[in-house]
């Protein structure tokens, strides 16, 4: 089964509200009425569909889909999925920030409903997050390396702790390559690959800044998914 990659910045919608006579808060002000500034990065971690809910709003997600959500207001936001008729015990994540939210039927599940979250650090950091109920050894064949091509030149980066190094079942661990250090630009090819197997090639319309996180989601097998934690505020 192929990976799915997530854009890296085509998630984020219209962009950059431009407006003369304006100072960067009266900017920040506008964006943030307009685009919603607490966002809640869902991934479907089951091996059938799910209908996410964050607050009013409600999307259907097939298996290894992600969907952000955008909410206004100055509250937490309510998140929860349903598969089914069954649905899952709601989440509440504050509002202000990017946020990670993995439906899964193992990890911290009540009546096979469970999930897994994170949060962005605003520091730029990429993190394995083992969403499975299994216990991933970084070795010589688990690995999860992401691909980047700049002007025909592709380079690697191991994402994969030290040899030897376990990643708990649903937990997540921190790895030595930062986002700046992935050289993603406007117009980079980023691909993942967990083992053998890579995902479909992304191009990136927009420049990252380098405070964005990025979680690598492992979902079991060769699956992933990985997921720019973007707040709105970071494209001003």
């Amino acid at each position: 089964m192929k990976l799915r990659s997530i854009a890296l910045a085509g998630l984020l919608g219209g962009g950059l509200l431009m407006t003369s006579g304006c100072g960067s808060d009266d900017v920040v002000d506008a964006i943030n009425d307009l685009v919603k500034p607490n966002v809640v990065y869902v991934v479907n971690g089951f091996s059938s569909d799910i209908t996410a809910h964050a607050d009013t709003d409600a999307s259907t997600l097939q298996p290894n889909d992600m969907k952000p959500f955008a909410l206004t207001g100055d509250g937490n936001t309510d998140v929860y999925y349903e598969v089914g008729a069954n649905s899952s015990e709601h989440s509440s994540l504050p509002y202000g920030n990017a946020h990670l939210y993995v439906a899964t039927p193992t990890c911290n599940a009540v009546n096979g409903l469970g999930k897994i979250t994170d949060v962005s650090t605003g520091t730029g950091i990429v993190e394995l997050v083992n969403a499975t109920d299994s216990e991933l050894t970084a070795n010589a064949t688990n690995t999860v390396t992401v691909h980047v091509t700049n002007n025909g030149v592709t380079k690697h980066y191991d994402l994969s702790l030290q040899v030897g190094e376990k990643v708990a079942a649903c937990s997540k661990a921190t790895s030595t390559v930062k986002i700046e250090d992935l050289g993603i630009v406007q117009g980079s090819i980023v691909m993942v690959t967990i083992n053998n197997t890579a995902s479909d090639p992304y191009t990136v319309e927009d420049n990252v800044p380098t405070t964005v996180d990025v979680d690598i989601v492992y979902l079991g097998g060769e699956n992933a998914v990985a997921v720019p934690l973007v707040k709105w505020d970071d494209l001003i």
